[in-house]
C-alpha cells in the first residue's frame, strides 16, 4: 500500500457538542466523501507518540488497540486484527500508521475524499501536515450557551457548564489563530451551527462552494444516506438523533433551560 498522503481531505474545526457529528454525517452522505465518526487516534497520538521513542511495535499495537476500541463505526472494523496489522506493518511513525488506516477506510467506501472529524484540531496542525496534502477546512461554531446546555444534558460529558464554557473559549481561540495562518494557503469555509439547522441547504451550498466541492442534495438526506449516521445512531445515546432529519429548533432555547447564574458565567467568559 502506498504511503501517499490523503489528497485534499476536508478537516473539520469544531468544538464538542457543537454539531460536529451532524455536519460529519451530512458530508458522509455526499457521493464523493467518506466521513466516518471520530476515532480520536489523531488527537491522542499526536500528543503522545513521542513517548514511545524507537519502540515502533508498541506504538502500533497501542494505536490499533485504541482504534478498535472506538465507539464510531468504520467499514474496516470488519477486518480481523492481522489484516489491520498488515496495513500498518511497515510504518514507523504514528502519522504513517494513521494515514494507512484512513486510506484503507477511504478505499473501502469506494469514495475519493476523506472528511476528518477530531477534537481540538488546532492543537496538532503540524501532525496533520504529515497526513494531508492540500487540506481544506470547515470551521463551525455554535453559540456557547447552546453548546453548554447540550454539554450539560449529555451524560458522558464531564464538568458541566464551567468546563464546557472554558473548552469553547480554548477551542475558538485556537481555531481563529489557526485560520489566520491557513486561509491564505488553503480553502476555509466558516459557518455556525445555528445557520446549519435553520437553513441547511443554503449553509451547505455555501460551505461546498468555499472549499471547492460540488454540492449534493444527498447531504440533506444524511439520516437515510449516510452509512455512519445509521450505524452510529444505535451505538451511543448522544448520537441517537443522527437517524432523524434536521429539526430547526429554537436557537435561543438556552434562555429557558439555563439559570441566570449559568448564563451570566457563560456570557462573561465567552
Amino acid at each position: 500500500m502506498s504511503d501517499q498522503k490523503l489528497i485534499e481531505p476536508i478537516i473539520l474545526m469544531c468544538s464538542e457538542r457543537s454539531g460536529s457529528n451532524l455536519i460529519t454525517r451530512m458530508f458522509d452522505a455526499h457521493p464523493e466523501v467518506a466521513a466516518p465518526g471520530t476515532s480520536h487516534i489523531m488527537y491522542v497520538f499526536s500528543e503522545n507518540a513521542w513517548k514511545y521513542g524507537a519502540n515502533h511495535s508498541a506504538l502500533k499495537r497501542d494505536l490499533l488497540d485504541m482504534f478498535r476500541a472506538k465507539i464510531s463505526s468504520w467499514l474496516i472494523d470488519a477486518m480481523p486484527l492481522d489484516q489491520l496489522e498488515a496495513i500498518i506493518e511497515d510504518t514507523d511513525t504514528a502519522a504513517g500508521a494513521i494515514t494507512r488506516l484512513l486510506q484503507a477506510e477511504l478505499s473501502a467506501t469506494g469514495k475519493s475524499i476523506f472528511f476528518m472529524k477530531e477534537n481540538s484540531v488546532h492543537r496538532f496542525l503540524p501532525f496533520l501536515e504529515r497526513i494531508a496534502t492540500r487540506p481544506r477546512y470547515v470551521f463551525m461554531v455554535r453559540d456557547p450557551r447552546n453548546m453548554a446546555l447540550s454539554w450539560q444534558k449529555a451524560a458522558v460529558m464531564r464538568g458541566g457548564i464551567i468546563r464546557s464554557a472554558k473548552r469553547w473559549v480554548d477551542d475558538q481561540t485556537g481555531y481563529l489563530r489557526a485560520v489566520s495562518w491557513l486561509e491564505n494557503e488553503h480553502p476555509v469555509a466558516r459557518l455556525s451551527y445555528e445557520d446549519l439547522i435553520a437553513e441547511p441547504e443554503q449553509a451547505l451550498r455555501r460551505v461546498c462552494e468555499n472549499i471547492g466541492l460540488p454540492f449534493s442534495n444527498d447531504m440533506l438526506e444524511f439520516n437515510t444516506r449516510s452509512r455512519s449516521a445509521l450505524a452510529d445512531a444505535e451505538r451511543a445515546a448522544v448520537w441517537s438523533n443522527l437517524a432523524q432529519p434536521v429539526i430547526a429548533n429554537s436557537a435561543a432555547k438556552f434562555a429557558s433551560e439555563l439559570s441566570e447564574d449559568q448564563l451570566a458565567y457563560i456570557e462573561h467568559l465567552c
